[in-house]
């Protein structure tokens, strides 16, 4: 099953996802809570999507909705990156 991100999107938010199964891939859909993503996570998380991509999430988007879940999150990276 194809996903519809980047292998290394998911390079670096899989280990931020301490519930999820090492063999199992990221449902777009799941809510990121549920699979383990907390609040110091997410200031983790967003400093290595800063790094990998070289870009900078914008004051608006540092919400709880951008990180809901893996498809949201891919979303509002591939906008940041045009």
């Amino acid at each position: 099953m194809s996903t519809p991100w980047e292998d290394r999107f998911e390079r670096v938010l899989r280990p931020h996802l301490v519930h999820l199964d090492e063999g199992s891939g990221i449902p777009a859909d799941r809510r990121l809570i549920e699979l383990g993503l907390d609040s110091l996570s997410v200031v983790n998380l967003l400093m290595d999507l800063e790094d990998e991509y070289g870009i900078g999430f914008p004051d608006d988007q540092l919400n709880a909705e951008t990180f809901a879940t893996a498809g949201r999150l891919w979303t509002v990276l591939s906008e940041l990156r045009v």
